[in-house]
């Protein structure tokens, strides 16, 4: 479903920093890992500079974000990639036209590491969305 991918100036930002830093407190913003997603609708295009979703829909009640699936991240170190699920149940995110997704930190000022944007895809009380980002070190 996946039209374009990328990997955001924050999301190369939080790499180089999570490989390099030992402290996660030496400023400001602290580069943390990406542990939730979001969704959006009306996604503009894509690029490196891209912040946030156009438009974040909530997921859950007034949220818009929640965790990556159970069990996500996976790592394959002989491929040399992460693989992140995201899970959008039949209770969440309903009437929206779902067209992008993210994943984002919990950084003070969430920065959003990955985006997608796709084909718009109406979303309702008897659809399930799962979204997979997967990096891969090249």
């Amino acid at each position: 479903m996946g039209n374009s991918v990328i990997k955001t100036n924050d999301g190369k930002k939080v790499a180089l920093y999570r490989i390099f830093t030992t402290n996660a407190n030496l400023s400001s913003t602290q580069y943390l890992a990406a542990t939730e997603f979001g969704v959006g609708s009306g996604q503009a295009d894509l690029n490196l500079t891209s912040t946030d979703l156009t438009k974040r829909c909530p997921i859950t009640g007034t949220s818009t974000g929640k965790a990556f699936s159970t069990g996500y991240p996976t790592f394959d170190y002989t491929n040399m990639e992460v693989t992140i699920r995201c899970y959008v149940n039949t209770l969440e995110s309903n009437g929206n036209l779902l067209n992008g997704a993210g994943l984002f930190n919990a950084d003070d000022t969430t920065l959003m590491t990955d985006a997608a944007k796709f084909t718009g895809q109406s979303k309702s009380d008897t659809d399930e969305f799962v979204y997979v980002f997967k990096n891969r070190v090249i």
